[in-house]
């Protein structure tokens, strides 16, 4: 099902990522996204599946906290803290999370999709 608003394609995002359905999270994205975590950057939706596949692995839980969301025609702008915990293949808990700015964009069909996500790490 896709994101009507900006503020939806959020949830479902978070929605994928705490099933492990690393394809729902990727069809959240346009073809050619920008995907930024840790200072890395990948691009396009078969390199955000291998870093949601990554995340699928740790059975993370993922939570987040928006700060902000700002629109203007067919752009959104969305602010949040978000949070990942979950266990490597060696069963230590491990836990991340930090600062993300998104941007979304109205596709013509009117459903939304992440242009950028870049989701800056602590």
């Amino acid at each position: 099902m896709p994101a009507k608003t900006p503020i939806e394609c959020g949830d479902m995002l978070l929605d994928a990522l705490n099933r492990g359905d690393v394809e729902a999270a990727v069809a959240l994205y346009e073809p050619d996204a920008l995907f930024i975590s840790g200072g890395n950057s990948v691009q396009g939706h078969a390199a955000i599946r291998e870093t949601f596949a990554g995340f699928a692995a740790l059975e993370a839980e993922f939570s987040a906290e928006r700060r902000a969301m700002h629109v203007t025609g067919d752009i959104a702008m969305a602010l949040s803290t978000w949070k990942c915990e979950g266990v490597d293949a060696d069963g230590n808990r491990v836990e991340f999370g930090g600062d993300s700015v998104d941007v979304i964009r109205r596709q013509p069909d009117g459903t939304w999709l992440f242009a950028i996500d870049n989701a800056t790490t602590e």
